[in-house]
């Protein structure tokens, strides 16, 4: 090669390596804008979500979440009672006919009965916690973990309806 043929083709590296940079940068800032307004959306979404909850009159004092093997879960009340009242049933039907996932009619229904103090149980079995995230800024403060209780022990294969 002619030293005036390697002159072209480094000369051909750099704008095309110069070409390769401003595509990534321009996908690297486009990605970083658009996880920059999802997550204003979502804090805003928290923020009125928030706003419901202080609100709405509790309910209940504490509730506690049962999560199961099925990526389901079951509110009991502080007397171990399950939550099955018109209120949760109403939520429900209606995430039901919409095909809503299991984490936002759980949001749903906590929000409707407002509990003062929620305890989660059998955390270990979820495999995505973000609704752990989320509840926790809904309900900042209310959100306890329980490590193991007689509790949740004897209701692992308790199923009451």
């Amino acid at each position: 090669m002619t030293p005036q043929g390697v002159r072209v083709f480094y000369i051909y590296l750099v704008c095309k390596t110069t070409e390769d940079y401003l595509l990534d940068l321009d996908e690297t800032i486009e990605k970083a804008v658009e996880n920059f307004l999802i997550d204003r959306e979502y804090n805003e979404f928290i923020k009125l979500l928030k706003y419901f909850v202080d609100i709405q009159e509790s309910k209940f004092d504490t509730v506690h979440i049962v999560f199961d093997e099925g990526a389901g879960f079951k509110i009991y009340d502080q007397h171990n009672d399950l939550l099955d009242n018109s209120y949760i049933k109403n939520v429900a039907v209606e995430f039901l006919e919409d095909n809503i996932n299991q984490d936002d009619l759980l949001i749903s229904a906590l929000i409707t009965v407002a509990p003062k103090r929620i305890i989660i149980h059998r955390l270990s079995i979820l495999e995505d916690t973000g609704i752990i995230d989320t509840l926790q800024n809904i309900f900042p403060e209310r959100v306890n973990f329980c490590n193991g209780c007689k509790w949740c022990n004897v209701h692992v294969n308790v199923k009451k309806e």
